[in-house]
């Protein structure tokens, strides 16, 4: 039963390799991000990837791309077909009934230039998966400061 392949990006503030092997996403984005000022830079911003491709459909390369608000696209990454193919080889080979394809994007200083949508896209030759998407929204500085907690006098 062929299926397609399914993908999920989460906005974070960072994304650490562990030691052990794991990886650690840090300060994981809601699906709107509120700043009090655009343009702006983000001190930091990683995207954190995620691809399930079933290993019985057909291997093709995959490319994950970043379109921003203007419409402009940046290439985070892709997987060739031969990679691909190696790596649903040797899924199967364990039994394992999909391959976890992950991109990881560290981006200092990462530039908005205006308010609006940021999309993870990953894009097959035929078909392409939204993974997914932050609004960045400007707001007056008092709704941004949610953070500041009021403090007993």
């Amino acid at each position: 039963m062929s299926q397609s392949f399914s993908a999920v990006a989460l906005f974070c503030e960072d994304i650490r390799e562990e030691k052990a092997g794991t990886i650690t996403l840090v300060g994981i984005f809601p699906d709107n991000i509120n700043v009090s000022k655009v343009p702006m830079h983000f001190a930091k911003l990683a995207v954190f990837t995620r691809i399930n491709y079933p290993v019985d459909m057909k291997p093709e390369r995959l490319e994950v791309i970043l379109k921003d608000a203007e419409g402009s696209e940046t290439n985070f990454g892709s997987f060739d077909q031969a990679f691909i193919e190696e790596a649903v080889k040797r899924a199967k080979e364990k039994g394992a009934p999909i391959v976890g394809l992950i991109t990881q994007i560290v981006a200092p200083g990462f530039p908005v230039q205006k308010p609006g949508r940021l999309v993870v896209v990953v894009k097959a030759p035929k078909s392409e998966v939204i993974a997914g998407h932050a609004d960045i929204k400007e707001l007056p500085q008092a709704a941004t400061d949610s953070n500041v907690s009021v403090q007993p006098s």
